[in-house]
């Protein structure tokens, strides 16, 4: 399988762009700050076919703008399904076969849950991440260097492909910049093995399916009242707000809820951790303003452990296939660890199911736009189970933020149309089953909810 650029498309000021090419030419190249704001009129946008799932992945951490092949709602068959062997396998004939028929059994696999009416959505916990993958991405020229040298110096020779290839690209059309990026990007090669020792001191934190809130921000509810007493008053905030009382704070936090003025919940933050499969957390992923660490899979090869799907899970047969898939794929990937194979070959082999571990930090008014998003019955249910349980928390420690929030169709009307469920009384009924099981605790605080016995189910 080899990696296509079938779109390559620069959208900015050609004008601009050639004067930004001719300045390098005649003053020598800039340095990264100055460089980058040279570009910040610039895009990029181009699609990828036939990369690896784990390259469109872990080019999708960059946050940028994408648009990738699903396979939640993409039927695969096996007679046009491609996949990615890494290049020491590759270079061992009994490995790429050993390899090669591990891919093609879980492929077939994927097939015979289909036909026993295991959901797309959940047979694709199976695959393997080297199977084949489309993506459009588009980049802003802010963002560019950074996003070239996370390809170019990165450890995964797929990406470093990919890099190239667009790198090789640009000079064609711009090759003093080009030029200029290949430099900075030379002398940020030291700084990566730096920020994987970095991650590591994220996920050191506890983890758990039901997530758990790991910090916030102290007395959110002044943080966000602070920030409101700003906009709707003339003179001096802080003195206005000392004079406020705590039911006069919390009445501001309803007012500007109830006009839409979520801005101003954007100073008050929280972190939380989790563990998921690969493939749910790909749908986090898309929500692109969060700060995540998550598990780097070639940390997790050596203790393997995966996700199964409800749907398989009560199913005998599917269980056993499924199970049979993930013990041949745990055999191999011991094989490889003990012939040293890196582990960034190896991680190819591990499936959408792969269990990870992420932290998530990010402000209030983000989380319950995801909220609101994933509660819905349509999201993906692993996904939607995260959603569910970390409301009720949120619910539980501040109250007053997000006591209502819920899927559009909680406060309004369904969004998804001809695709509606049809059944918004599902989240309503859990809202209820939440209320009757709460006690409110410190009532000074404002902040502080004990849920006793909850009942609730996820549906």
């Amino acid at each position: 399988m080899s990696v296509k650029i079938s779109y390559f498309k620069i959208m900015g000021t050609g004008e601009y762009l050639h004067e930004l090419e001719q300045f390098i030419q005649n003053e020598g190249q800039l340095d990264e700050s100055i460089l980058n704001k040279g570009l910040k009129h610039f895009v990029l946008s181009f699609v990828l076919e036939k990369a690896s799932r784990l390259a469109v992945d872990l080019m999708t951490e960059q946050r940028d703008i994408y648009s990738g092949q699903s396979q939640r709602f993409v039927r695969y068959a096996k007679n046009n399904l491609e996949f990615y062997i890494p290049k020491r396998i590759r270079s061992n004939h009994n490995l790429k076969k050993k390899y090669s028929d591990l891919v093609k059994f879980t492929i077939d696999s994927y097939i015979q849950l289909i036909k026993i009416k295991i959901p797309e959505e959940d047979a694709r916990f199976i695959f393997p991440r080297c199977i084949e993958s489309n993506m459009k991405f588009t980049i802003t020229g802010e963002k560019l260097i950074e996003f070239f040298s996370y390809l170019i110096n990165n450890s995964y020779t797929e990406l470093n492909e990919i890099g190239y290839n667009l790198i090789g690209k640009l000079k064609k059309i711009y090759p003093n910049i080009s030029e200029n990026i290949i430099t900075i990007i030379n002398k940020r090669k030291s700084i990566y093995s730096k920020i994987n020792n970095i991650e590591k001191i994220f996920l050191s934190k506890n983890f758990s399916t039901n997530p758990i809130i790991q910090a916030y921000t102290k007395d959110p509810i002044i943080e966000c009242a602070l920030g409101a007493t700003v906009c709707y008053n003339r003179g001096s905030p802080t003195e206005y707000f000392d004079d406020m009382s705590i039911e006069d704070k919390i009445n501001l936090i309803k007012f500007i809820k109830k006009v839409g003025h979520y801005s101003v919940l954007e100073h008050a933050f929280l972190t939380i951790s989790f563990s998921m499969s690969e493939i749910s957390h790909q749908q986090l992923r898309r929500h692109r303003l969060p700060m995540r660490s998550s598990t780097r899979l070639e940390w997790i090869v050596k203790n393997f452990d995966y996700v199964i799907p409800p749907s398989i899970k009560s199913n005998e047969k599917a269980l056993s296939m499924y199970n049979n898939a993930m013990d041949r794929i745990k055999i191999f990937v011991d094989e490889l660890n003990n012939m040293n194979i890196l582990e960034y070959e190896t991680m190819y082999i591990l499936p959408n199911g792969t269990k990870i571990d992420v932290v998530l930090t990010t402000n209030f008014r983000d989380i319950i736009h995801i909220l609101e998003l994933r509660l819905c019955q349509r999201a993906q249910w692993e996904v939607r189970r995260w959603a569910y349980n970390l409301l009720e928390k949120l619910i539980n420690k501040f109250p007053v933020i997000f006591s209502d929030i819920g899927p559009p169709c909680y406060k309004s009307k369904c969004h998804e149309g001809k695709y509606s469920c049809g059944h918004p009384e599902i989240f309503k009924k859990w809202r209820e089953n939440v209320n009757e099981n709460m006690v409110i605790g410190d009532k000074k605080n404002n902040n502080d909810v004990e849920i006793i016995n909850t009942t609730a189910t996820i549906l």
